[in-house]
């Protein structure tokens, strides 16, 4: 199975967009399309509330962004030595983590910012691999600026794109400005086209968009316990792969630590948002398994085949599905 799962075969490819498919859609008739969406907050909150109202709809574009966004990462990490040939197992960690919670089926911010923040991450590795051109640090901020008008934490990326400089060169103030100039020019063009043509959204009321908002969950052991043990046992697997991604770091050439080492901040960002927002962690968990499906490989990818990694693959593939399908209340 382990194997299988390395293999990067286009059939295997194939076969696992056709599981994630057929496994989304047997949740939605298994909750019989009652699963309530989450209210949406951000400059898009208004479309995707309203394609929510239309489940069938809303279920294919989240499972065709999740695709996407799964063959995005798994590429990303091929062609910027993050990991040593990982096949699809990041397509499949990643396809196979966002789809833990019914709710993920509908259309949803972090969805959206998603991304715009993974064309960013992009861009960095560019930066860096470019002799840290401006330009293509502008357009870096410029995307985190528009994931940050879609999950407001994602306004605190000046502090990620800071440090990212911070590690591979000393800073300049053009290049804190470069970053400050990005950030906030989705804001001026978003606030200067709805000034324009919009008399619900103004510069004032589109700036409430980056004001971080709790909203109150309320937490039964009986409905969310099964949820929690999912996420537990999933973050210890990933710091079993966290130790594993930095045991060859030394080891590695220098472009390749350099790509980890990058990696490294971008998760921490991720992983320090998921549980700032742990208390809406069904909305919030699509995000952390960026980094997840980036370690999770890691614990698997011993040419030599070991019984207890395949039984504690198949156990943890099993309380995701039940987390899924909510077959335990």
């Amino acid at each position: 199975m382990i194997k299988w799962v390395f293999d990067n075969s286009l059939g295997n490819l194939i076969v696992f967009c056709l599981l994630l498919i057929g496994l989304r859609s047997g949740m939605f008739v298994f909750h019989s399309g009652n699963i309530e969406p989450i209210i949406q907050v951000g400059f898009l909150s208004k479309y995707t509330n309203y394609v929510n109202k239309f489940p069938v709809l809303a279920i294919v574009i989240t499972t065709l962004l999740v695709l996407f966004k799964g063959f995005f990462i798994n590429k990303m990490v091929i062609n910027y030595n993050i990991l040593e040939k990982p096949g699809y197992s990041v397509f499949f960690f990643y396809v196979l983590l966002n789809s833990a919670f019914p709710s993920n089926l509908m259309l949803n911010n972090v969805n959206i910012a998603e991304v715009f923040f993974l064309f960013g991450i992009i861009m960095i590795y560019r930066f860096i691999k470019n002799n840290y051109a401006k330009n293509i640090l502008f357009i870096s901020a410029m995307l985190f600026g528009l994931s940050a008008m879609c999950i407001p934490e994602f306004y605190w990326s000046i502090i990620l794109l800071i440090s990212s400089v911070i590690i591979f060169k000393p800073v300049k103030v053009s290049d804190v400005v470069v970053i400050l100039t990005g950030m906030f020019m989705p804001y001026y063009l978003i606030a200067s086209l709805s000034f324009l043509i919009s008399n619900e959204l103004q510069f004032l009321n589109v700036w409430e968009f980056w004001i971080v908002v709790f909203k109150e969950v309320k937490f039964e052991w009986g409905k969310n316990g099964m949820d929690l043990l999912v996420i537990g046992v999933t973050m210890i697997y990933g710091l079993f792969g966290l130790a594993r991604f930095f045991g060859t770091f030394y080891r590695s050439n220098v472009e390749t630590r350099r790509s980890k080492l990058a990696m490294a901040v971008i998760s921490f960002f991720v992983s320090f948002i998921f549980i700032y927002r742990s208390n809406q962690y069904e909305e919030y968990f699509s995000l952390f398994t960026i980094p997840l499906s980036m370690v999770l490989p890691a614990i698997f990818e011993d040419k030599k085949i070991n019984i207890w990694k395949e039984f504690f693959l198949l156990l943890w593939m099993v309380s995701i599905f039940i987390s899924m399908f909510k077959l335990v209340r």
